[in-house]
């Protein structure tokens, strides 16, 4: 749970409105703009990312904009552009051919990706659904299973545990059999900067897990698509006290309890997404990234897509109770 962190940072700019034709009008209207790292230990970048305009010129040209309309835009002379261009290709976020080589998806794209997730998330649903005997069983050995029912936890346990935080190094490792992250100027990495047209909620409603150490025997998380509302918050000693106070608790024995659930259905999943290999990889040229960026680096970030729609399948056939606010809060007593 501390080795695998999302970090999820969020800004508000004034981006060129661009699309994949000529036809693009550059009217400049305000988009909200999610950053996003999937890395361990010291690997990040090197770089502020929002300066100098760098994410506006890396959307623009994944949305395959002419230099030209940029410079126009931006009102740069052309060694401005190319500059940077140049700055961005020797820290391994633009390749050779002037393409970005993160995951970059504006609102049209995410929508359209979510909507792709679809027959992938059918046959998850259906193998969660087949293994509930067994999860329902080995909740009864947690610590919280004396105060609450599964459907408290259902959301935490089917989304978080079984998709999420406690399977996405399976994911990694077994499905794109991954041992090093992208190798981006002597760090390993993955990054993706994706309109949020639904601020302050989570891009598209994607859930995912904020998780902080207190102190050495007391840490929190919050899992869910609308973490910004509570995160905004957490500099305020008496807002974070409170917050505790109405966190759920996950005791240390509860932990292993989680992971052999995860485990329990890790080979389900596996199986589930070797089936669709051929839908995915179809959909990765399909949606021209196999022209920016590595397989990798394509379904890892649409995975979080795929198993968000997962997790609404099964709210809306009644397997899982969704936190109202979109949250679940707890804390990790060791």
């Amino acid at each position: 749970m501390k080795e695998h962190k999302i970090i999820f940072l969020l800004i508000l700019i004034s981006i060129i409105s661009c699309s994949r034709d000529d036809s693009a009008s550059y009217k400049n209207p305000n988009y909200r703009l999610e950053h996003s790292i999937i890395s361990r230990g010291n690997n990040f970048p090197d770089f502020n990312p929002y300066k100098d305009s760098l994410e506006l010129i890396l959307t623009a040209l994944h949305q395959r904009t002419p230099h030209k309309a940029i410079l126009e835009a931006f009102n740069w002379i052309p060694t401005k552009l190319d500059e940077r261009i140049k700055f961005l290709q020797g820290k391994g976020w633009i390749g050779k051919n002037h393409l970005p080589t993160i995951f970059i998806a504006l609102n049209h794209e995410g929508e359209a990706l979510l909507k792709a997730s679809e027959p992938i998330a059918e046959d998850i649903s259906a193998s969660i659904k087949s293994i509930m005997p067994k999860i329902y069983s080995l909740y009864n050995q947690l610590s919280v299973s004396k105060e609450e029912d599964f459907n408290g936890w259902s959301f935490f346990i089917l989304s978080n545990v079984l998709l999420d935080n406690y399977q996405i190094d399976f994911v990694e490792s077994k499905f794109l059999m991954n041992k090093e992250r992208p190798l981006r100027n002597h760090k390993n990495y993955f990054y993706s900067i994706i309109e949020n047209k639904d601020y302050p909620k989570q891009k598209f409603g994607i859930y995912g897990n904020y998780f902080r150490e207190l102190n050495d025997s007391l840490s929190y998380g919050i899992y869910g698509n609308n973490r910004l509302q509570i995160t905004a918050k957490l500099k305020d000693q008496v807002f974070l006290d409170s917050l505790m106070n109405q966190a759920r608790t996950i005791r240390a024995s509860d932990i292993a309890v989680f992971k052999e659930m995860a485990h329990n259905y890790s080979e389900l999943l596996l199986s589930d997404l070797r089936k669709n290999e051929k839908y995915i990889r179809k959909i990765y040229r399909d949606f021209h990234y196999d022209q920016e960026i590595s397989f990798d680096e394509f379904f890892i970030w649409w995975y979080h897509f795929i198993y968000t729609k997962v997790t609404n399948n099964l709210s809306e056939r009644g397997v899982i109770t969704l936190p109202k606010d979109g949250n679940f809060v707890y804390k990790i007593v060791k």
